[in-house]
């Protein structure tokens, strides 16, 4: 964890994929990564949750209880959810380790990629082109990671699908209310959904 953390802190400045990054010792991402490998440590039998240790990062317009949830707009920069979306809430219980929350198209209704307040997203391949969006801090933070990855976004009108093509990894819109968006900021509700962002089709079906 502590590869991946340092990966995200050479690229970030360049390709602005990140809003908030979960680094620093005692940061969450380490303290989480410690107690999984504790719990590594002592357990001698029973299974173990399906996505252990793997590394997640989520779109900031998801709610991260004590987190800035800014759905990238400085109308938002403070916001700090009492609670967890109930997408971060599966993603933990089933092992995850959280990196950080991802840059996006701003109130993610655009698909270029950029705000006022997160600045543009840079293409992982050419940075002088856009990333897509608006999911594009997530499709950038797969592409540019060390290892598998899982990351959360939402599509609305292509906003997970647009910038998984553009940044060449795969993007997955489910049916709709398959991922539960309590606890994301609104922008259609009757089209929006979650989706995942993963650098092959084999890790998505395995997270999904």
């Amino acid at each position: 964890m502590a590869r991946e953390l340092s990966n995200i802190e050479a690229y970030n400045p360049r390709f602005n994929a990140f809003i908030t990054v979960f680094s620093g010792d005692p940061g969450l991402s380490l303290s989480r990564a410690r107690e999984i490998d504790g719990r590594l440590a002592k357990r001698r039998s029973g299974r173990a949750p399906p996505l252990l240790g793997v590394p997640v990062t989520i779109k900031d317009n998801i709610f991260f209880a004590g987190f800035p949830t800014t759905d990238g707009s400085r109308s938002f920069s403070d916001f700090l959810p009492p609670a967890n979306a109930r997408i971060v809430d599966l993603l933990l219980g089933a092992g995850c380790v959280p990196l950080g929350k991802t840059n996006l198209h701003e109130l993610a209704l655009g698909v270029t990629g950029t705000s006022g307040y997160g600045g543009p997203i840079h293409n992982p391949v050419d940075p002088s082109r856009v990333s897509g969006g608006s999911s594009g801090g997530s499709a950038v933070s797969v592409a540019l990671s060390k290892g598998p990855i899982v990351s959360i976004g939402s599509d609305t009108g292509g906003s997970v699908r647009i910038p998984a093509a553009l940044c060449g990894v795969c993007g997955f819109k489910p049916s709709q209310r398959l991922l539960s968006t309590d606890g994301v900021f609104p922008l259609s509700p009757t089209l929006d959904h979650l989706g995942l962002l993963t650098k092959t089709i084999p890790d998505m079906s395995f997270a999904f």
